[in-house]
């Protein structure tokens, strides 16, 4: 056998050690795992649903930042968290040891691309250092103005934002409360929390109470001791894969499903305890994660 004929080295392992050491990371240092963006989420929220053809085109790979369906399989950088993704990896490295692909299928919102098929395509290129696919474009029409440096993340967030505070009755109140959630569709449940708040507030008072009222005692009664009961218990620092608002909805979850167990807890109690089971999860997940890494760099002998 020549040299000629023999497979390249193949990317994957050293794709996946990245992937490991970041996750390990990240985990040490209470960081959230990056994963790519979701088409139809973020479809959903910009309300884009006109679609026209581009053809064929040569795409910048460091544009390409999403997928349509496989964001679970990737992380933000399209380094591999499974190792179900080799075997394929490794077909198309064999198959196209020159980098010359064919083209991948993505749709296109402003500068941002999502894959549609070539999700693996992606990551050897990255991997092997290249600056340009071949794509087959569909470009997806939105109302918002968005360029190469627009955070298409940000964008849907402050959508969301934007008509949670005007529904909720906040904007009038307190124009200048932000909240900050890791999945848009998450502002919606933060709605209903409120209007629960708002339901009891007139049966309490049994009266009409107006929409800015309802918004107002909720944020200073319900809303603001919570936050400061979940930053007292340095929930912050131990979740940071979910924000302050993630760990308000999250509190709150946590105390209807031990409502039926348990009674009326404060949320005090609630949030003591949350504290003190995800301080012991985190030390437990931070030593087995060191372990599967160094299981994975060193395999035990057989």
């Amino acid at each position: 056998m020549t040299w000629e004929g023999l497979p390249p080295i193949s990317t994957y392992p050293k794709a996946r050690r990245k992937e490991l050491f970041r996750r390990v990371g990240r985990l040490l240092t209470r960081r959230p795992q990056g994963h790519l963006l979701n088409l139809e989420e973020v479809q959903s929220q910009l309300k884009s649903f006109e679609q026209s053809y581009v053809g064929v085109r040569s795409i910048p790979i460091d544009q390409i930042v999403g997928s349509v369906a496989r964001s679970s399989d990737f992380d933000d950088d399209f380094l591999p968290v499974s190792d179900r993704l080799e075997t394929r990896w490794q077909s198309l490295e064999n198959r196209f040891p020159d980098g010359g692909f064919p083209p991948i299928v993505v749709f296109k919102v402003g500068d941002a691309f999502f894959v549609a098929d070539g999700h693996h395509r992606v990551a050897i290129a990255k991997q092997r250092k290249m600056d340009y696919l071949d794509a087959e474009i569909t470009e997806i029409h939105t109302p918002y103005e968005i360029d190469a440096d627009t955070d298409v993340t940000e964008l849907v967030h402050l959508g969301q934002q934007r008509i949670f505070m005007e529904a909720s009755g906040l904007g009038a109140v307190v124009p200048g409360a932000r909240f900050t959630f890791t999945r848009p569709w998450r502002y919606a449940e933060l709605l209903d929390n409120l209007k629960v708040h708002g339901w009891d507030l007139v049966a309490s008072r049994n009266e009409f109470v107006t929409r800015e009222e309802i918004a107002r005692s909720w944020f200073e009664t319900v809303y603001l001791p919570t936050i400061k009961l979940i930053r007292d218990a340095d929930l912050p620092n131990m979740c940071e894969d979910m924000t302050i608002d993630d760990l308000f909805l999250w509190v709150g979850d946590r105390w209807r499903r031990m409502f039926h167990e348990r009674g009326d807890q404060s949320f005090e109690d609630v949030i003591r305890e949350a504290a003190q089971e995800e301080s012991d999860k985190l030390s437990t997940k931070a030593k087995t994660a060191v372990n599967r890494l160094r299981d994975k760099l060193d395999p035990p002998n057989d």
